[in-house]
């Protein structure tokens, strides 16, 4: 795509794409079969799976690479990719960080420009354990897709003037704060659905605000920093 940049997917229309060994296992959303060459071109760039180890086939992924087994590995390989793009390039691609189905014990921090996207919220879990379970801090342009976040204090704090941030089907259950927006953030949240959590929808100041549209709520709260009431 870029060499310069050291981008070095294959174009859409590329004939490697889906032209590799038949025998070699494709990578988790990278069509039926392998590609030719070192990038896959597929909807994730990074994938976890808690099965993933130094020494397993990992789905053809390369450990470390490409394949890990927890979420903030595959979130701060995603970050160091972006860093090392040429300072002059104008337009930050997202990456998208996919993760297989099961259920994940861990607290992550989403960076800039980096989609984290589950397997379909009925088969990918992310249990916060209590504490806070996604974190958007100071951060553009990134979000979380297809997931199911529970038992968390607060399930998606979004603070130090985070912008641009996309929430879209997801499920958000069983926690005491399930979105959070404060010091001057603002996200999007579409298609999601937030059930039995103490308070769906959060925001503290008036610097900070979240688009709600087409989401399913049910006994929850939603409270705005400019009403003294719950909306």
């Amino acid at each position: 795509v870029d060499a310069m940049d050291h981008d070095s997917r294959p174009f859409n229309y590329s004939p490697v794409i889906d032209a590799g060994n038949p025998t070699d296992p494709a990578p988790p959303g990278a069509g039926s079969r392998a590609d030719i060459g070192y990038i896959e071109q597929g909807r994730v760039n990074y994938y976890v799976d808690d099965s993933y180890c130094p020494t397993c086939t990992n789905d053809g992924l390369t450990w470390q690479i490409d394949a890990f087994n927890t979420i903030q590995d595959g979130l701060d390989a995603a970050h160091n990719a972006l860093l090392n793009l040429n300072p002059s390039h104008t337009e930050v691609p997202q990456l998208v960080v996919g993760i297989a189905p099961g259920t994940y014990h861990e607290t992550v921090t989403v960076p800039s420009h980096v989609l984290l996207m589950g397997s379909g919220a009925e088969t990918t879990t992310l249990a916060g354990g209590g504490a806070t379970a996604v974190t958007f801090s100071g951060v553009t342009q990134s979000g979380i897709r297809d997931l199911t976040i529970t038992n968390a204090d607060t399930a998606v704090l979004i603070d130090g003037a985070s912008n641009a941030i996309d929430l879209r089907h997801n499920i958000f259950t069983n926690n005491n704060t399930a979105v959070l927006a404060t010091g001057r953030a603002t996200a999007s949240i579409e298609y999601n659905t937030f059930v039995n959590n103490t308070t769906g929808l959060q925001a503290t100041d008036p610097g900070s605000w979240l688009i709600a549209m087409h989401n399913i709520v049910a006994n929850d709260i939603c409270r705005d920093a400019n009403s003294p009431r719950p909306l």
